[in-house]
Parts: C-alpha cells; sequence; structure tokens
C-alpha cells in the first residue's frame, strides 16, 4: 500500500473520530451505523477540501479498518497515552490534538507499519487542521511513544 494512501486513510480515520469526539461512548456495535452517517458527510468533506483525486476507495477501507481497531482497543489508549505528555495536561488539549495523539499512539503501539511514516503523517495532519504548534506536541508525544516501545 502507498505512503498516500495510508496518509488518507488516515485522515479519513481522523476526520470520522473528531467527529465522533464528543460521543467518546461510540462502540463497535454503533460503528456501522456511524461510519454510514459520515459517509454521506464525507462528500462535502471531500469537495470542500479538494480531496476527490485521492480520497479514493483504499484510503477509505484502510480507514475504516484503523477506525475498528482503534475502537476496541481505545481503553488503553485513553488511559495510557496521558502518561507520555509532561507539560500539557490531556484535558488542556484541543479536541483536533487529542484525537491525533490517540489515533497516533495507538497506530504505533498495535500497528506494524514504520514508526517515521505514522509519526510524519499525524504531524502533517496536525499542521494541516490543528492550532500553529500542535505539531511540535504531536511529534514530541509521538516520538517519546515511539522510544518508549
Amino acid at each position: 500500500m502507498s505512503n498516500k494512501t495510508k496518509y488518507y486513510g488516515r485522515l479519513y480515520a481522523f476526520q470520522f473520530l473528531y467527529r465522533e469526539a464528543s460521543s467518546e461512548n461510540i462502540d463497535i456495535d454503533d460503528l456501522k451505523t456511524s461510519i454510514s452517517e459520515f459517509e454521506q458527510s464525507l462528500e462535502t468533506i471531500i469537495q470542500e477540501q479538494n480531496l476527490g483525486e485521492v480520497m479514493q476507495v483504499p484510503s477509505k477501507e484502510l480507514g475504516k479498518i484503523i477506525i475498528e481497531n482503534f475502537i476496541q482497543n481505545k481503553d488503553v489508549v485513553q488511559s495510557e497515552i496521558k502518561n507520555y505528555l509532561h507539560r500539557n495536561n490531556f484535558e488542556n488539549l484541543s479536541s483536533i490534538e487529542k484525537t491525533i495523539l490517540k489515533l497516533g499512539y495507538y497506530e504505533l503501539k498495535f500497528t506494524k507499519d514504520s514508526y517515521s511514516e505514522i509519526i510524519n503523517d499525524y504531524i502533517n495532519l496536525a499542521k494541516e487542521y490543528g492550532k500553529k504548534d500542535s505539531y511540535s506536541i504531536i511529534n514530541g508525544v509521538l516520538d517519546s511513544v515511539k522510544n518508549s516501545l
């Protein structure tokens, strides 16, 4: 699978989970309904962000796999990621930063993809969607996670 496909799969997962951030209680049983609703709104997102040429079926399918596996491991992710924040309290981070950190942590801990590829993709998501300095927080935390694995 190409790096581009993986990046857009991660973007898909990020957009879905950020949208669902207000619903921390999403579970595997509700996932199909939530993804179906997200898919309906995805066309608007794709048009607004000019992603029509890059958000192809393989990226969407990868995104769904990431989402499903993340949800199965979310309790572990949510309890452990907080241990890697040095100066920042997890609750003080924006929803975008929290979502990116949780996804990055999940992938570093539970997948076999290249650590540097995972970290770079989530840094790029933070640069695109986060605050001005979000990427540095994401980089520092995910680098600490990588070093502890």
